[in-house]
């Protein structure tokens, strides 16, 4: 390491924050500056590069299986939270120390998917989970089963609520809905059949008061309230043609917008209005061989408001069967930041997780809860930006840069200057020098012999670090455990031609 740069080094290129996120779809040399080409456990917060949320836990209550659905209840007397296990349904509220067992005797085969209603009389949940009659929750009741009114309480697979009726999903592509304000009052009319796209129904989500979308396996059709009798109360768009979400837990809510991911990692997002927009194309191809097929029908979305994020959960296939520790991390745009692109990063988690959603406690910042799925270790943790490991447990972050082609395609020697936060506490980062003489493979090599360490305890005023190692096309790989506080902001690379 050195102090000052080689001599007659010039400024050849920097590198800035990946607001454009992760590119592992295309060729390592065609990346801007505001690119990655390959990351594990970052995500951009405060304007840099740093480790994703670690895994906080909430109380110390450990589920009798892993969670396969649940929501935030709305009550007319207070906020509560909602777990549904194969067997049970837990709950908890603000400042509890504890989930407690609401419901036993349950059978929730399937994921669980779960709506709210709020009656003349009664707030709801009702919940589908494939198997069963549609059931209901009603607080200080627990779960129950449903004596309809009129006609026959469905089998459905999901539900979601708009213009104040029950939307349920039949399958394998019948649409269904109650009479106004019920939940009990299902007319034998008042059903709608997509069976002309061919292709298997897999849920239905709200995505305005007086709308909501069938999501398909290849396609997605729009159904908008209107007037008339209750057979008659919504109509329906000619279907979109297009690949559709993995699962039922696979499409989250974004303010209005649905965001979700297809079996074979594409991320889209639909508002209705136009055919859906792919984002993080970034990593699809990656995606595409790191998602174990069989499993991914248990792929899950968190949209975090506080952290301004979309996550996707996913199961690798390294992953112990049916377990799932993949993690996709999207950054939203800011508004008025004239950054208008979805930066996304990969990751791991330390425990596998089953299902996931985000909450808000009165006068408390909002939270993503996930809940784990290891046998034995089937607890509930806050997605938390303040806490660097999972559970304790330390994770490895790194992120590495595209290959940038040195001028004239000489060999040149390189000395780098990078942009890092430095305070007492800040711990250390290993750099790699990452070499390309021709493109011969795919990523660059990785220069093991010649890496640097930077203490970020204290703050030169500049410090260069000079890679022995002529190359013509030249990148730079980053590693650190959680523990240490890397905050990343860009690198400049000086150059000196050798040949």
């Amino acid at each position: 390491m050195t102090l000052v740069r080689e001599a007659g080094a010039k400024l050849i290129h920097q590198f800035t924050v990946p607001y454009k996120g992760t590119w592992q779809s295309v060729s390592a040399n065609m990346l801007s500056p505001d690119s990655l080409y390959n990351s594990n456990n970052v995500f951009i917060r405060k304007g840099k590069l740093r480790e994703r949320p670690g895994l906080s836990l909430l109380n110390s209550t450990v589920f009798d299986s892993p969670v396969k659905g649940g929501a935030m209840a709305v009550t007319p007397v207070q906020k509560r939270l909602l777990a549904f296990t194969e067997s049970r349904l837990y709950t908890t509220i603000s400042g509890s120390s504890s989930w407690v067992i609401d419901t036993s005797s349950l059978t929730n085969v399937n994921p669980v998917d779960v709506t709210f209603l709020e009656t003349s009389s009664q707030y709801v949940a009702v919940i589908a989970n494939g198997s069963q009659a549609l059931k209901r929750w009603i607080e200080g009741s627990g779960v129950s089963s449903i004596t309809a009114s009129v006609g026959t309480v469905p089998v459905a697979k999901s539900v979601c609520t708009a213009a104040r009726r029950i939307i349920y999903l039949i399958d394998p592509h019948t649409v269904g809905w109650t009479a106004s304000l019920t939940y009990d009052n299902y007319p034998a009319l008042a059903i709608y059949k997509l069976a002309q796209t061919n292709d298997l129904a897999i849920c239905v989500r709200s995505l305005s008061n007086l709308t909501f979308v069938v999501y398909k396996e290849r396609s997605i059709y729009l159904a908008r309230a209107q007037a008339g009798s209750d057979s008659s109360a919504f109509g329906f768009s000619e279907p979109i043609k297009v690949e559709g979400p993995a699962g039922i837990h696979a499409v989250c809510d974004v303010n209005g917008t649905h965001f979700y991911m297809t079996p074979n990692g594409r991320v889209a997002i639909f508002d209705g209005s136009q055919y859906p927009k792919w984002i993080a194309d970034g990593l699809w191809l990656y995606l595409q061989g790191d998602i174990d097929p069989i499993y991914a029908k248990n792929i899950f979305a968190v949209f975090d408001y506080r952290l301004h994020t979309v996550t996707f959960h996913y199961p690798r296939i390294t992953d112990t069967t049916g377990l799932m520790t993949g993690l996709l991390i999207i950054n939203l745009p800011l508004e008025g930041s004239g950054i208008d692109s979805y930066p996304c990063f990969k990751g791991v988690t330390s425990k596998s997780v089953s299902f996931g959603y985000n909450y808000r406690f009165n006068e408390q910042i909002d939270r993503s809860l996930l809940f784990t799925s290891t046998s034995g270790d089937v607890q509930s943790f806050n997605f938390d930006e303040n806490v660097r490991t999972d559970d304790e447990v330390n994770f490895d972050c790194s992120f590495q840069t595209g290959l940038f082609p040195l001028p004239e395609m000489r060999h040149s020697h390189i000395s780098v200057e990078s942009f890092l936060e430095r305070a007492d506490g800040n711990g250390s980062v290993d750099i790699y020098a990452v070499a390309s003489d021709a493109l011969e493979n795919e990523t660059g090599t990785k220069e093991l012999a010649s890496f640097i360490t930077i203490d970020l305890n204290n703050n030169p005023i500049q410090e260069y670090l000079g890679f022995n190692k002529p190359t013509r096309f030249f990148g730079l790989q980053y590693e650190w455990v959680s523990s240490s506080k890397v905050r990343y902001a860009g690198a400049a690379l000086y150059g000196r031609a050798v040949s």
